[in-house]
This record gives structure tokens, C-alpha cells and sequence, in this order.
């Protein structure tokens, strides 16, 4: 039996060991922050609006933690994307994570659009 082999067999078998392990224990902690990122998160999405003279309809869904109060700001933008009427809504907290909400933004003129800006939750 030629011990050398033997030794270079097993130092290559240490090697593929430490490797694994170190690529088992890389990817878990890309698992871990990939989901602690998204923990807590305030998601918000634009579902309809209606343009009117003096106002804009919009119809959006949050989607928050259980039991926290958030305060949306709604934007009227006219065909070049300028504001032309804000409004800030707040969501009441709830055991539901997501609600679906409307908002009446009055307007200087009429919008050719309405949007969600921001949610953020209420201090």
C-alpha cells in the first residue's frame, strides 16, 4: 500500500469537506438576510382611478405588518407627470396584513393619472 496516496487522498477528502460546509453555511446566510429583508415590509400597489374636473379616484391596496397604522400619500399628476393635487391617507391598523383603500384627491386641474408615492407606517 503506498501511504502517500493514502495521505493525498485524504487531504483531498478534508478539502471537499471544508468546501461544502463553507458553501452549506454561504448559502444559508444568503437564505437568512434574503428573508429578514422582507420581513416587516410596506408593499403598496395602484388598482384604478377615475379622472374628474376638480378631483381624482384612486383605488389602492396596502399590504403591511398586522397591526400597524400607515400613512399613504396619493398624487394626482397631470400629462407631463407634474402634481397637480396630494392628499395623505391613513390606514388604520387591522389583523388583516393587506386592505384595499380609496382616496379622493382634489385637483388644480384635471390629472391625467393618480398614484400611489409613498406609504410609511404612522409615527
Amino acid at each position: 500500500m503506498n501511504t502517500e496516496s493514502t495521505t493525498t487522498g485524504q487531504s483531498n477528502r478534508f478539502w471537499w469537506i471544508v468546501g461544502t460546509l463553507g458553501v452549506g453555511v454561504a448559502v444559508a446566510i444568503t437564505v437568512w438576510f434574503g428573508l429578514a429583508s422582507t420581513q416587516d415590509v410596506i408593499t403598496w400597489q395602484d388598482r384604478r382611478f377615475e379622472r374628474h374636473a376638480e378631483y381624482t379616484t384612486l383605488e389602492f391596496e396596502v399590504t403591511r405588518p398586522k397591526g400597524v397604522e400607515v400613512t399613504c400619500t396619493a398624487r394626482a399628476l397631470d400629462a407631463t407627470y407634474g402634481p397637480v393635487g396630494s392628499v395623505d391617507v391613513k390606514i388604520p391598523a387591522s389583523e388583516r396584513d393587506t386592505e384595499i383603500a380609496t382616496v379622493r384627491i382634489q385637483t388644480t386641474t384635471e390629472a391625467a393619472t393618480a398614484a400611489i408615492k409613498e406609504c410609511l407606517k404612522t409615527p
